[in-house]
């Protein structure tokens, strides 16, 4: 093979390696902390939920959930968990895309009920990650609600990794995960009468 002496080639590849660097370098600089990241939603939520604390019913924190959270979640993913590998391989894409957004009806509804009784003394705190999440495709951040009536709750969120910014396909609390609760409650009407059914039955429980 003939190697390259010309000096000008020479800087052209050099220059084209720094470059390529310098990018894969601010691809894993630009990805966010998780952690960073669920700690400014969570600021951008109570910040709305403190402003409206004379307001604060059903319709209120349904728009406060979804401005605030629902963009950082992955209800695609969630849809898919729910369903199971049979119910969803075997769905239409209409199917899919009613489920999802009845899941994510239902999703909000399950913020909704734990918000009714929010007040400006609970405080939520993240754990910091014993790893490093620059690597990594998946990973899952602990939290804990401190209420003011001494009360705390456990949550674990279970964040993907999507373009530069995570989004979450799961949370527990208190050990309880919601994906796979419902995708237990879901199993006795998709036994019945499949997808079809279950569709039905959510859009009249949903009222969408």
């Amino acid at each position: 093979m003939r190697k390259i002496t010309n000096p000008i080639k020479q800087m052209i590849i050099i220059l084209c390696f720094i470059i390529s660097g310098f990018a894969y370098t601010n691809l894993f600089a630009a990805i966010q902390n998780p952690v960073t990241m669920l700690q400014q939603i969570t600021q951008k939520m109570t910040g709305q939920l403190n402003a409206n604390m004379n307001n604060l019913n059903s319709d209120t924190l349904y728009k406060i959930i979804h401005s605030t959270i629902m963009p950082y979640a992955d209800t695609r993913i969630m849809g898919g968990l729910v369903l199971g590998r049979k119910y969803w391989t075997s769905a239409t894409s209409q199917q899919k895309q009613q489920f999802i957004k009845y899941f994510s009806y239902l999703v909000i509804d399950t913020y909704v009920g734990a918000l009714k009784t929010y007040t400006p003394n609970d405080k939520i705190h993240f754990r910091p990650l014993r790893e490093n999440f620059a690597n990594k495709s998946r990973i899952v951040v602990s939290s804990v609600i401190r209420r003011s009536n001494g009360q705390n709750i456990q949550i674990q969120y279970y964040l993907h990794h999507m373009g530069n910014t995570w989004k979450f396909y799961d949370f527990s609390i208190d050990n309880i995960s919601l994906v796979q609760s419902y995708n237990q409650q879901f199993q006795s009407t998709l036994q019945q009468g499949g997808l079809k059914l279950l569709l039905t039955k959510l859009k009249s429980r949903t009222n969408k």
